[in-house]
């Protein structure tokens, strides 16, 4: 009993995540299965009188249905004879095949929108959840709950109405049926319930092969979309037969599960269909030997009892529907709540003002058990141009993160002249303060949409000036199609200095208060380096700038230069100041070229 009361509140708090919503649609689903079920059950029930006009007798029977036709006949003193009864049977049939279209509508509207609005719902809420959150996410994992795991789920939503139109049309046929004869539906019932039970163990199989298919395929598109990633480095290194090894492994493995689970689900529905037909074989030969046998009374009891059989085959096949999407909307579930547990809290409203500094006061920050950031404390004046250096693993990344507000200082305060700036607007603050980053992501589409990024409203004057500022605007003019060249997926038709200068571009098309460059030259050769320097000292004393450095050529132009090393501030002064001084940090690590 608990563990069936588990799975009933595990069930129930699933369906109100996922399908919260759909209550009163699920509603007229019933309404159309109970309402068809009656039509046709009425119409089915007529089949006595018109056999018994087939077979020579007078009989009618005494259900519900004829006492029905009777009391209009005596009333309004019609006459329901043959043609008149095929009229009203075929009538009837024809608004059952309208309920069921209706159904169909319902069905496919709901779905429809339900694989719509949850996949809005998810990526919704994974571009607003945390950065560290983001990062930890492996590739092509996300892609997976939003295509199959929501194909999935919307599965599971369409078989829960058809089970529900199923159940409610398979009780008024038992219901027609017991107005016809009771002994013979009570059997017919007991058996379908017994065939339930008896396949019962068989769903828990399924849902186990539903969880390994799923967690299988996750694998199989993770691995996809790692190799593709570092295709370059598989091909460099000939590792392309074992990558495929590997990869055929998977296969292998996602293969065989998915062939256990469909023998499982065509044994469940290979197994109905002749025990139904044995039920009724066994009725008739019980009811002809032994009862008073009418046929135009068997037949259509017979037809609402295969109807009976054939609805429970359906409501089995739902069932294992339902169990292999199980697994799928489970997942959906847990990545919505651990969306939600790792989406900040961003309650800052301030209007965005930078007249004088951006200080970081005592600022530690802390990943799990690790301090990454000591006590740190240093000063960015507006107009400014200020290098940060130090070896890798120092912290410099965690710094721009924290300016970025990517994550939150876990003690110590930033604040923008003397105010909090978790308690700026969030939107203006991402506005003002923009980002190039060392490994720069561009999208496969032209060059003009790129420095654009999903921003319509930005004007193509400040694009093309933010072109000229960024020392692209010559080389982009030279290109085939101008603005309008599509650079290829990820920039690959392009240098790294050009990529370098148009995600360069992009953040200045956007006028921004403050620029931060990390590690945005490291990789670039010296006339690249060059151009990126030459477009800095245009800009120097417009904007706050930060840059994040290895190399010492690149922070030797700054007016100011903060040496981090493990977290903590080792020094801070002017390039010059401090190449003079032979004990200073920058002094000694300046003799090496790089940090």
């Amino acid at each position: 009993m608990k563990k069936l009361l588990q799975l009933f509140f595990k069930v129930w708090g699933l369906f109100t995540t996922l399908y919260a919503g759909y209550g009163f649609k699920l509603f007229l689903v019933a309404a159309l299965g109970i309402f068809s079920g009656f039509v046709e059950g009425f119409g089915i029930t007529l089949l006595v009188p018109v056999f018994a006009f087939l077979v020579g007798t007078s009989s009618f029977g005494s259900n519900f249905f004829i006492k029905f036709l009777e009391k209009i006949s005596a009333s309004t003193g019609i006459t329901f004879g043959f043609e008149t009864l095929l009229i009203i049977i075929g009538t009837l049939f024809i608004v059952k095949a309208a309920l069921l279209l209706i159904y169909w509508r319902i069905q496919t509207r709901v779905s429809a929108d339900y694989r719509r609005s949850i996949r809005r719902k998810i990526y919704e809420r994974l571009l607003g959840s945390s950065f560290s959150f983001l990062q930890k996410q492996k590739l092509g994992h996300v892609d997976y709950v939003l295509l199959a795991d929501v194909d999935a789920s919307t599965r599971m939503l369409e078989s829960t109405i058809h089970v529900i139109l199923d159940v409610t049309t398979l009780m008024t046929y038992a219901a027609v049926s017991f107005a016809l004869s009771p002994a013979v539906t009570l059997t017919a019932f007991g058996t379908g319930l017994v065939i339930l039970f008896v396949l019962k163990p068989f769903d828990r199989i399924l849902r186990r092969y539903s969880r390994a298919i799923a967690a299988s395929v996750k694998d199989i598109a993770h691995s996809v979309s790692e190799t593709i990633t570092g295709i370059k480095t598989v091909k460099a290194f000939g590792a392309e037969q074992p990558v495929l090894e590997d990869m055929s492994q998977l296969f292998k493995e996602h293969e065989y599960i998915e062939v256990k689970k469909q023998d499982i689900k065509t044994f469940i529905k290979v197994s109905i269909e002749p025990l139904s037909i044995l039920f009724i074989l066994a009725m008739f030969s019980i009811t002809y030997k032994f009862l008073t046998f009418e046929l135009a009374s068997f037949v259509p009891i017979m037809y609402l009892v295969q109807q009976m059989f054939l609805r429970v085959e359906k409501i089995q096949n739902a069932k294992n529907l339902l169990s292999g999407a199980f697994p799928h909307a489970q997942s959906i579930q847990k990545t919505l709540a651990e969306i939600t547990i790792h989406t900040p809290r961003i309650a800052g409203g301030a209007p965005y003002a930078f007249m004088d500094a951006i200080r970081f006061e005592n600022v530690h920050f802390r990943y799990g058990t690790n301090e990454i950031i000591h006590g740190l404390t240093l000063e960015i004046r507006r107009g400014k141009t200020i290098g940060i250096i130090g070896p890798s693993g120092a912290g410099k990344t965690t710094l721009v993160d924290l300016l970025l507000r990517f994550i939150e200082p876990s003690a110590g305060r930033i604040a923008i002249d003397g105010r909090a700036i978790s308690d700026i607007d969030f939107e203006e603050w991402r506005k003002k303060v923009m980002y190039v980053a060392q490994d720069v992501f561009l999208r496969n589409t032209s060059v003009l949409e790129n420095i654009r990024f999903y921003d319509a409203a930005l004007p193509h004057g400040a694009i093309v000036e933010a072109a000229k500022m960024a020392n692209i605007y010559d080389f982009i003019r030279s290109l085939p199609h101008g603005f309008d060249t599509v650079v290829g997926e990820r920039g690959t038709r392009l240098s790294g200095g050009e990529r370098q200068r148009i995600a360069l571009a992009r953040a200045l098309a956007r006028a921004p208060s403050v620029l931060v460059l990390d590690e945005a030259t490291s990789a670039l050769d010296a006339e690249s380096e060059a151009m990126i320097k030459e477009a800095l000292r245009r800009l120097k004393g417009e904007i706050t700038i930060l840059i994040i450095a290895h190399r010492m050529s690149t922070v030797m132009d700054v007016d100011e230069i903060y040496v981090i090393d493990k977290g903590i501030l080792r020094e801070h002064g002017v390039p010059e100041e401090l190449l003079l001084d032979p004990h200073s940090y920058f002094s000694k690590i300046s003799r090496l070229g790089t940090v």
